[in-house]
């Protein structure tokens, strides 16, 4: 993983991979949401979004792996890929925790997104998969558009095509622990 915000915009410059995805978290207004954008040859080709729920019962982090969840299925939807293929993750923890098998906050999520990858290495043997991180904000037009999709899912309480999701991201998603006890220690200082 780069070291810094201009290593990570250095590699970003030097990824030639045909295939890019690019995926976001992101609470806003009091909800989650969690997104990924498709690129091929540097054209957006598809993207897809998911409401989470409110921030009281879910993390931007569980956006972020939701985000890496859609990116290997819209991947794996594809009907020919070959050679490399980029994910960018503006969250370095997102990064690290698909790289562990160590359990993590809302484990769920990164088994999905494990699951996902293994579905994309059995239709498309040739391609090659690489998640790498990249800073968020900065210019990069692939994380703009992930972001903006991620706002769009929390704000708007919206997801695109939910029905063709995978099934685990269907319907009302498990709480997350960590968002249930930051929500309950909120209230427990207010009172």
């Amino acid at each position: 993983m780069a070291g810094s915000k201009e290593e990570a915009a250095e590699a970003e410059a030097a990824d030639d991979a045909e295939w890019k995805v690019y995926t976001d978290g992101s609470g806003i207004e009091g909800c989650i949401g969690g997104a990924a954008v498709l690129y091929r040859g540097g054209e957006e080709v598809a993207s897809a979004r998911i409401y989470l729920g409110r921030a009281f019962r879910h993390t931007v982090f569980e956006g972020e792996g939701v985000g890496g969840g859609l990116a290997m299925w819209l991947v794996e939807r594809q009907a020919e890929v070959k050679g490399r293929v980029t994910v960018v993750v503006d969250s370095q923890p997102a990064v690290r925790a698909t790289q562990t098998a160590a359990s993590t906050p809302s484990h769920w999520i990164w088994d999905v997104w494990e699951g996902r990858a293994r579905a994309v290495r059995r239709r498309h043997p040739e391609a090659m998969v690489t998640v790498r991180w990249a800073p968020g904000h900065v210019g990069i037009v692939g994380n703009e558009r992930a972001d903006e999709e991620a706002k769009k899912a929390a704000i708007n309480w919206s997801s695109s095509l939910s029905g063709d999701f995978p099934r685990a991201f269907r319907g009302e998603l498990p709480w997350s622990k960590s968002a249930v006890r930051q929500d309950f220690n909120a209230e427990l200082k207010e009172a």
